[in-house]
């Protein structure tokens, strides 16, 4: 049986559970009656498309619906009363009501608040489980339509806030208490005084509250003491949040309180605050399970990586990058690994271990069989250190981050050796970005890339790598099939129309790229050109394509303006600070449709 609805029809689709959700623009929404996909994304959608749409999909049993707004629409988002009985009736006749994802991103107060009203009403036969809002106007008016979206059938709340108001959290507390499905609760960005901290936890559900994030919330000592207790009566929380505020030792010490009473938590981001010696002393003696934790930007030093080392058994995920742990910090950690070699799965220690201090870490490294992902970037180690740590590498590493240690042609040859022996196997992100390594280090980094059959991610931005350079990482792209590869990055490279080509070629086997960076690479419309060309085709599965900062003029932005509506994946497509004038910039913002954004900001 068919319904019709404007210009669209709805039938039921083939269900096939194993296939994933398609992003689309809502006016290509009629092809999801006659396909057997069951999760959808709308992206920008203007009202009439999205009524038609939620109509069509929203009885069409799919296991999750996403409506996107990512640039400030023309019109506000509103059903007629016409339409909203028809959608009720449609759901409240469904099998079982569509989960309904909400993110809203940079609109209007008045588009915001019209299309959050009309959801609201449809709210009670709509399973809205997770609402993502992001405020960059001056003044949001958040409160009263986002308190009609809360219910027993929200599981996820997430608040990003630029600019303007805060959310009233004695206005939502109410609701929020009402919230029993509500397992992850995020706010970024606001004031949270103590007073309305002690609001908030008192109104988060302890039973279902599993994850809480509070990054750059002005959080204090002060107001720690509520969170804490929060934390303490949570029954399955797990992850707590707190980067960027101005947390010290004391509110370190009340949350050490509360991590000792829990049974469940394992994960906790403390990263950029001041907790310092103190501070984490308090922590690692309170940790009584195996946990991740982020204290990187903390002002510790060696003191407090001894009392780290003291707790290494509990510690499964460790970054401890950017203190001023020392010498004697490191040698107390190395000597903690050594007696638990096997428990950590990952260590960061960015700018925290020169070259003094690896040659401990370097003798310890081999035992460690149980990491898989380790970054030693920004500590500009001279080439010895380099070949003793490239000799160390236990051979169950997948993730390696040695970005920003100026290791040059040489250096690169000293890993390339050891990725080739030890891991090619099962590498799977490799990070060489800002180290100079010139086309002579991409021709040392070749044998070990073309083995490197299971990497996924590759950074080699800012190196210097040229024409020739990018030809030879292609060729050994090429040479290992790339099949895996999904992120590849060769921003400020200078490799220019020829050689954009040669990575083009070079991934002709890397059907699954997702994200293409090549920013400041001296391209032009031609090399624009072949990319764009492949991006229905070859790279028809990529959402964010890089070319800030080229030499793409008017001419390169027609030819582009041609492909773009046949690109159904790309999201996100910068095109900044190129040669581009603002008659170019109308036709790539009328051919990109509401599925793309694009950034075109001219040079001239």
């Amino acid at each position: 049986m068919e319904e019709s609805f404007g210009n669209v029809t709805k039938q039921k689709p083939n269900q096939d559970p194993d296939q994933q959700g398609i992003a689309y623009s809502a006016a290509a929404c009629a092809s999801f009656a006659t396909n057997s996909r069951r999760a959808l994304r709308l992206f920008n959608p203007q009202p009439s498309d999205l009524a038609a749409a939620l109509f069509v999909l929203l009885g069409a049993e799919l296991d999750h619906i996403s409506i996107h707004t990512t640039r400030d629409p023309p019109h506000n988002f509103t059903l007629d009363s016409e339409s909203v009985g028809r959608l009720s009736r449609v759901l409240a006749s469904a099998g079982s009501p569509a989960r309904l994802h909400l993110s809203l991103n940079r609109s209007p107060p008045r588009c915001y608040n019209s299309l959050v009203e009309t959801l609201s009403g449809l709210a009670h036969c709509v399973a809205i489980d997770t609402i993502k809002l992001r405020s960059y106007t001056d003044q949001p008016e958040w409160n009263v339509p986002l308190s009609g979206l809360l219910g027993r059938n929200l599981e996820s709340l997430t608040c990003f806030k630029f600019q303007g108001e805060d959310i009233d959290i004695p206005l939502l507390a109410p609701f929020l208490s009402r919230s029993s499905s509500l397992t992850t609760f995020s706010i970024t960005g606001f004031h949270l005084g103590s007073g309305i901290a002690d609001v908030m936890c008192q109104a988060l559900p302890t039973e279902s509250i599993v994850s809480l994030s509070l990054r750059r919330d002005d959080i204090g000592d002060d107001t720690m003491k509520p969170i804490a207790d929060f934390v303490s009566r949570c029954r399955s929380f797990s992850a707590l949040d707190l980067a960027e505020n101005s947390i010290g030792s004391l509110g370190a010490s009340a949350l050490a309180g509360a991590l000792r009473k829990s049974c469940t938590f394992s994960a906790l981001n403390l990263k950029g605050n001041h907790i310092g010696d103190d501070g984490i002393r308090a922590i690692s003696s309170s940790i009584t399970r195996s946990i991740s934790l982020n204290v990187t930007y903390n002002a510790i030093t060696a003191e407090g990586a001894k009392a780290i080392s003291g707790a290494i058994h509990r510690f499964k995920k460790l970054k401890l990058s950017r203190n001023n742990i020392s010498a004697e910090g490191i040698a107390a950690l190395s000597c903690a690994l050594a007696k638990k070699p096997n428990v950590m799965s990952s260590l960061h220690l960015l700018r925290s271990c020169f070259n003094a201090e690896a040659v401990d870490l370097a003798a310890v490294l081999p035992g460690m069989n149980s990491l898989s992902e380790l970054n030693l970037g920004c500590n500009d180690f001279c080439y010895d250190t380099i070949a003793l740590l490239s000799d160390a590498f236990p051979s169950g590493i997948t993730s390696l981050s040695f970005d920003r240690n100026d290791i040059g042609p040489a250096g690169a040859k000293s890993l390339s050796s050891s990725i080739l022996h030890r891991l090619h196997c099962q590498l799977v992100k490799l990070n060489l970005a800002y180290n100079k390594i010139g086309a002579e280090g991409a021709l040392a980094l070749s044998p070990a890339l073309s083995e490197c059959y299971s990497i996924s991610d590759l950074n080699l931005a800012h190196n210097s790598l040229g024409i020739e350079g990018a030809k030879t990482i292609a060729a050994a792209l090429r040479g290992c099939g790339c099949k895996h590869l999904a992120a590849l990055d060769l921003d400020g490279n200078e490799i220019g129309d020829e050689g954009t080509a040669a990575v083009v070629r070079g991934l002709e086997c890397a059907h699954g790229v997702d994200v293409l960076q090549l920013e400041d690479n001296e391209m032009r419309d031609e090399g624009a050109g072949v990319i764009f060309a492949a991006l229905t085709q070859q790279f028809a599965t990529i959402s964010l394509l890089n070319l800030r900062g080229n030499k793409i003029d008017d001419s390169g932005a027609e030819d582009i303006a041609r492909v773009l509506p046949q690109c159904r994946q790309l999201r996100m497509l910068n095109l900044r600070c190129n040669y581009i004038t603002p008659g170019g910039e109308l036709i790539l913002e009328a051919a990109c449709g509401p599925m793309t954004i694009v950034y075109a900001e001219s040079l001239l």
